[in-house]
């Protein structure tokens, strides 16, 4: 290779990740690197090891603990979960590794579905559920007693991807932030930690003893920590932020005379306190403490704001002395004031709901406002209370209440009444209640649930050692039983199901087929789903270990139906208005649920259905997610979901899928361009009367200094930089804040709005989406779930993606560097150097092997080795395949050709490649520079080869040459001949073709194809043709047509046929495909 004479390096630290077409959200931060930290200058601090790490393992749906064997951990930051598994993973134990000093503690607590939050755990202790198939949804972190270090973590979650985004790219959240989602029922799937040494900027006072000088002020200009109880800190004027750290414990820490530029947090100290005399403070934040209680007097400070932040949940908190601000945000604290104390405003925020505040008869309030349903109680006084929830009450009247209007409920004044003796702890179930309890039980798994739940009432020798298959064999057992008539005929039967689990292979076989056997699910539309059992997904030996049952759907809510609250489900052309009548609970099988008697056809061994399944909102009142889990059931009524294909449909509001239904929103041309206008039923139009639609444009990174980007609105320029106030950290903005302009109503808005790309100023890459909303009442927002975006790239990138070529032939790569650059493009590339992304669209199957030659080097990979080697699931970085260090793309000439052979080949295999920039651990995904080649198993090949598929007019046709070699028979054994049938984009409403072959007339609108693009359909299942010994691979010969006819067509359609091989769910593309174009019949030439 030879190389250029360009070597000045580029200043910028981290560049943005660029995918082909769309900016990846993928940059990994760099770890801190930090020397040890130190005491204040009259004290020597403890030393604190170097080698302590963090690892942890998870409990997961189907799969038990992981990872394998049983009591491994992953060490961080590596990743634990399932991505791209559809799996829950459903709790975690975490645990502090290597040289860990007494003492220190890793603490954890994670927020469970239909639990919440639950307890916080430490060092390696369980937190989550096992057996009540609930997803952990968000997680928490944090460190005690471990000064000189913070815990990192991140993660990726259901449907959202990697979280968090910081500046547009995958950061970390780190001591005791939230990482997750809550509210929104998203599965939090993959985590990774790691521990980060703090850089010995801060000053850290380990050593109890007093600190500053007698007289004037020295200052500190970095952050403070105090993590050792008796320290007493006078004269001090400290620049950054203060923390009293968990190292104080239940000691006290006395602050004389301190101003604080910063923060100041409270995450220790005791029920004897921390004193406060004078000084000057920003903001102090309570938040959770080792000790659970923290006391705070304060003296001759004034101004003091305090915030009892959200991480202080179940806190135990006095406040004494004077006070200018009390803002309380954490949910179920106890606040008390002592002595003579002053508040001249105290904040109940929402977040507050469940909290107790105790005012002390000398305890003077001038002013409350309340937002949450809080106790108040005690003998203080309240000059002025401002109302603003339901469910308020005062022990001591306030002197003025103001009720807000929107409260339903007025604030009670309630005296304390006498306390009454406890009374007597309830009895546990009764014995006959616990059985009775078994024997309503419909569900494998909730079977499973109840042996959990009652673990103390039975003898579970071995249970808990069974995996995830054996405990549902345990409740299938259970279940299977026809009822138990007392308690030792129920422990009876369950010490026989986990024999059964440990001794009997075929019961575990049953139990891997009832959760194997699905239909093939996929989306039409946001709210319709296709199941097509045409091609279940288990073996035949499988499914015959099912005879006699039925296969079924279980449909889940959220939260069940209020009064008042319905929705629509048509299944197939039979619709039901669904209400809390119907549907009492949050779960019921489908069947039940549409009022079906299963038959005959509905048998495991006869279902061959396709069936269209669509939710349509009638009047629910806030947005939530129906789940269907396939299942096979006995009897209609016990039954075995599947968990690991489970699909959930997002049930909007009617009128915003109304809405969203008129509304297009495309990007091309530097232009978004969203077009409505429709006409609306009456109760959609009194909806849309009360709303607004806005856009919101949103950055995948904030800007930087010098860095702008200029949109043009009706002949206006408007420019975005980094000056601009922002929402979402820097990143969106509404287009009617940016540009002035109110936005129109909904219900009365028709045309088109243009919002073009003008011009961007950017030293790194980014971009942009635009996002239609509906603005409500209350600041509410509705996302219509229409929206469009584009990546944008500084000049000298451009300049740098258009000097490289990149070109695949055969088996063959070639990546060509002309290497003509300007000094500035030289300059920005800087020690970025050029690469290659390579992605297998398979797993290797065992046996084959991938031989590669590159960089004048030939190695030969086995799938364990590929495996070992690739990042982010398939991605395989080809420096690190071929053990070699990258050239800086600055200096790269010439051409730069990569061979791949595939030994052993079974299957068909393509081989995909993007040309990256890379720094550390920095990518840039280079934009127009990916391809992919084809590597065909031989057999494969030469029956493709025996093919002709040729198009004319509006005809296909197939020809099969036959003449195969016997060993090529013999690889196509189980293969049946079948095409894809392409569109290049979804049919509109109201569009139609027809396909005629094998004397069948298909008419083909949107609603017929079986993905959520809408663009592909297998021919067979178009034609509802069950594959059989006629379609056969080898016995294919002869010719045959595929006529398609435009029906009824508003633009140009062009329709694509690729010949394939089909054998179960695995479907082989071959090298044959033909092609046509429909137009529109007012179109046609004459």
């Amino acid at each position: 290779m030879r190389k250029g004479n360009c070597e000045k390096v580029m200043e910028k630290k981290f560049m943005r990740r660029v995918a082909t077409g769309v900016l990846l959200l993928m940059l990994v931060l760099s770890i801190f690197s930090s020397s040890s930290v130190l005491a204040a200058n009259e004290a020597a601090g403890k030393a604190v090891p170097e080698e302590i790490g963090v690892a942890y393992r998870g409990h997961v749906q189907n799969q038990g603990n992981m990872p394998k064997p049983e009591g491994s951990l992953v060490s961080g930051p590596e990743a634990l979960g399932t991505r791209g598994q559809s799996l829950r993973v459903e709790g975690f134990w975490i645990q502090l590794t290597g040289n860990v000093p007494e003492g220190a503690n890793i603490v954890y607590e994670v927020h469970v579905q239909n639990e919440g939050w639950m307890a916080p755990v430490k060092n390696g202790n369980f937190a989550g559920t096992a057996g009540k198939s609930q997803r952990v949804e968000s997680i928490k972190i944090r460190l005690e007693n471990l000064p000189g270090y913070d815990v990192y973590y991140r993660g990726h979650v259901q449907n959202v991807g990697d979280i968090p985004q910081v500046d547009g790219d995958w950061g970390w959240k780190k001591n005791g932030e939230e990482l997750g989602t809550t509210g929104s029922s998203l599965r939090l799937e993959e985590l990774q930690v790691k521990l980060v040494k703090q850089p010995d900027t801060s000053t850290t006072y380990d050593k109890a003893g007093t600190y500053g000088p007698k007289t004037g002020v020295d200052e500190i200009e970095n952050d403070v920590l105090i993590n050792t109880p008796d320290v007493i800190l006078q004269n001090l004027h400290i620049k950054g932020n203060l923390t009293i750290g968990e190292g104080v414990g239940e000691g006290d820490v006395t602050l004389n005379n301190i101003t604080v530029d910063g923060e100041t947090f409270v995450r220790g100290g005791g029920k004897n306190s921390i004193h406060i005399n004078g000084g000057d403070y920003n903001k102090i934040t309570i938040q959770q403490t080792s000790s659970g209680q923290v006391r705070i007097v304060a003296t001759d400070a004034a101004g003091l704001e305090v915030v009892v932040s959200e991480d202080a949940k179940g806190e135990d908190i006095i406040l004494e002395g004077a006070f200018e601000n009390v803002l309380i945000d954490a949910p179920d604290v106890k606040i008390s004031t002592q002595g003579e104390t002053a508040i001249k405003e105290m904040v109940v925020a929402e977040g507050a709901k469940g909290s107790e505040i105790t005012l002390d008869k000398k305890t003077v309030v001038n002013q409350i406002d309340v937002g949450a349903a809080v106790e108040m109680k005690g003998e203080g006084t309240i000059e002025k209370a401002n109302v603003n929830s339901d469910n308020v009450t005062f022990e001591q009247k306030p002197k003025e209440v103001v009720i807000a209007p929107e409260v339903k409920v007025p604030p009670v004044v309630a005296p304390p009444t006498p306390p009454k003796p406890d009374p007597t702890p309830s009895s546990p179930p009764a014995e006959d209640q616990i059985v009775k309890t078994f024997n309503q039980e419909k569900s494998t798994d909730m079977m499973v649930n109840l042996l959990e739940a009652h673990a103390s009432a039975f003898d579970l020798t071995d249970f808990d050692n069974l995996d995830y298959l054996g405990r549902l064999i345990v409740g299938d057992y259970l279940l299977k039983k026809d009822g138990f008539a007392n308690r030792s005929v129920l422990q009876a039967a369950i010490t026989e199901g986990i024999k059964l689990a440990k001794d009997d292979p075929e019961a575990r076989r049953y139990i891997e087929a009832a959760l194997a056997y699905s239909p093939s699910i996929s989306f039409q539309e946001t709210d319709s789903l296709l199941l097509d059992y045409s091609n279940p997904l288990l073996s035949g030996a499988q499914k015959s270990l099912l005879n006699g049952q039925y296969a079924d759907f279980l449909v889940c809510l959220e939260t069940p139906l209020a009064d008042g609250e319905a929705f629509e489900i048509n299944l197939s052309g039979t619709t039901k208005r669904i209400t809390n009548k119907e549907m009492p609970g949050r779960e019921i099988l489908l069947s039940k649920l549409m009022g079906r008697t299963l038959g005959s056809a509905d048998l495991v061994e006869n279902q061959k259905a396709r069936l269209v399944f669509t939710v349509k909102d009638i009047s629910i009142k806030a947005e939530q997610y129906l789940t269907l889990y396939p299942c096979t059931t006995r009897n209609g009524d016990e039954y075995c979901r599947n968990f690991s294909n489970a699909h959930s449909i997002r049930v909007t509001r009617y009128w915003i899928n109304a809405f969203a239904d008129g509304l297009s929103l495309d990007y091309r041309d530097s232009k978004f361009s969203l077009n409505y206008g429709k006409t609306y039923t009456t109760a959609v139009k009194q909806q849309l009367d009360t709303c607004c639609v806005d856009l919101k444009l949103q950055l995948y990174r904030p800007l930087e200094s010098a860095e702008s980007i200029t949109i043009t609105v009706n002949g206006l320029d408007y420019t975005i930089d980094a000056t601009t106030v922002m929402d979402d950290n820097q990143t969106g903005i509404h287009l009617s804040k940016l540009t002035g302009i109110a936005p129109g109503k909904a219900s009365e808005l028709n045309g088109e709005l243009v919002v073009g790309l003008k011009s961007c100023q950017l030293n790194t890459p980014n971009g942009i989406d635009a996002s239609a909303v509906l603005c409500g009442q209350n600041d509410e927002f509705f996302y219509t779930l229409s929206g469009a975006g584009t990546s944008l790239y500084p000049d000298w990138l451009k300049s740098y993606m258009d000097s490289v070529a990149l070109s695949c032939e055969e088996n063959k790569m070639t990546l060509d560097y002309d290497g003509n650059l300007s000094q500035a493009v030289c300059d920005h590339l800087g020690d970025y150097r050029a690469d290659v992304i390579i992605s297998l669209s398979r797993e290797l199957d065992e046996g084959e092997t991938l031989t590669i030659t590159a960089f004048e080097k030939t190695k030969c990979f086995t799938p364990a080795e590929i495996a070992a080697l690739g990042e982010n699931g398939s991605q395989l970085r080809l420096s690190k395949l071929m053990g070699v260090d990258p050239s800086l793309a600055k200096s790269e000439v010439g051409k730069n050709e990569i061979t791949f052979t595939l030994s052993g080949l079974n299957r068909n295999i393509y081989i995909y490649s993007q040309a990256v920039l890379v720094k550390e651990d920095t990518y840039i995904y280079l934009d127009g520079l990916s391809n992919s080649l084809s590597l065909f198993e031989a057999s494969f090949q030469a029956y493709a080869d025996s093919i002709d598929l040729q198009s004319q007019e509006n005809t296909f046709t197939v020809t099969y040459t036959g003449n195969l070699a016997a060993d090529v028979k013999s690889k196509l054994t189980g293969y049946y001949a079948d095409a894809m049938i392409y569109i290049d984009r979804p049919l509109k409403e109201g569009e139609e073709i027809s396909v005629s072959a094998f004397g069948k007339d298909i008419p083909v609108s949107r609603e017929t194809f079986n993905n959520v693009w809408g663009t592909w359909i297998r021919l067979s299942e178009l034609l509802e043709l069950e594959l059989g010994a006629e379609q056969l691979a080898v016995n294919q010969k002869g010719s045959f047509e595929i006529k398609v006819n435009e029906k009824s067509l508003s633009e140009q359609l062009n329709i694509s046929a690729s010949a394939i091989l089909v054998k179960g769910t695995d479907i082989e593309y071959l090298s044959k495909s033909a092609g046509m174009s429909l137009l529109p019949k007012a179109s046609c030439i004459i």
